[in-house]
């Protein structure tokens, strides 16, 4: 897929089954990619401003918030979701 870039190996995914989608962040691009459970890319996700986000290389999901760990800026933005 052209939109990933370079493969860096910090991929991950966090699955939200009640809202049936499927968020996917890679360390070479600044947003979180969101997927219905089909496959099919549905949007991207980033941090409301000021944040953003920097080498997205973990996800965690709880409480309709989706937390990411910032590789290059050493902290952990989180998306209201």
């Amino acid at each position: 897929m052209p939109d990933w870039g370079r493969p860096a190996g910090f991929e991950d995914l966090a699955i939200d089954s009640k809202m049936g989608r499927l968020y996917a962040s890679s360390a070479n691009i600044n947003a979180v990619f969101i997927f219905d459970l089909n496959g099919n890319r549905i949007g991207t996700l980033t941090p409301k401003p000021p944040d953003q986000l920097e080498g997205p290389s973990a996800l965690a999901l709880t409480d309709r918030k989706l937390y990411v760990l910032n590789l290059f800026g050493n902290r952990v933005s989180v998306i209201d979701l």
